[in-house]
């Protein structure tokens, strides 16, 4: 199988994978087949498996499914484009354009409107953090129970290309501009 996946996580008995508008399929992680696709045709973004269903998240989209084949919509309740997805095991995060999050996959509530551009959302035990660019503050949102948020402004003064978490410190680069911040809180 040659497939450079962009996307990929394992519930309930099996691996799903996206790449591009393609869906894949495997319970063993070597034999994939692809699925038929969400209710909407578009480019996957992130793939996230969370209260027993999988998640898939696409442009201005979200779909729900029990098993990685079965889908139905889930209304965001927004037009924002929507990139990634994370969650502590309790609430779902949705960021993009705009910050959403729900309880069920369901339902969705809008904690930030569009006039930020999340790049990177991480959660982690009690713990939630949205990372954003917006203008002209460059806020950061954070929340220990996904409901409750504090936006936050952050020293960094440039565009974040990403933000990753590992070993208990988040990592951020800077777009067009080498080096690299680490932080152990995601604020400073």
């Amino acid at each position: 199988f040659n497939v450079l996946f962009a996307s990929v996580v394992f519930g309930n008995g099996a691996f799903l994978a996206a790449q591009g508008t393609f869906l894949f399929r495997s319970i063993d992680g070597a034999s994939w087949t692809p699925v038929e696709r969400p209710p909407r045709n578009l480019r996957f973004g992130t793939l996230l498996f969370v209260k027993d269903q999988f998640l898939v998240v696409g442009s201005d989209w979200l779909s729900i499914s029990p098993d990685g084949i079965t889908w139905v919509a889930a209304n965001p309740g927004t037009p924002a484009v929507l990139r990634t997805a994370a969650t502590d095991g309790t609430n779902i995060i949705v960021a993009g354009d705009a910050v959403i999050t729900s309880d069920t996959g369901q339902a969705w509530a809008t904690l930030v409107e569009s006039y930020c551009s999340p790049v990177a959302v991480h959660a982690q035990g009690s713990g939630i953090a949205v990372f954003a660019n917006s203008n002209p503050d460059f806020s950061t949102f954070t929340s220990t129970n996904g409901s409750s948020w504090n936006r936050r402004r952050t020293p960094l003064k440039t565009v974040i290309q990403t933000v990753r978490h590992a070993s208990n410190l988040f990592f951020a680069l800077p777009q067009g501009r080498p080096g690299m911040y680490v932080s152990d809180d995601g604020l400073a």
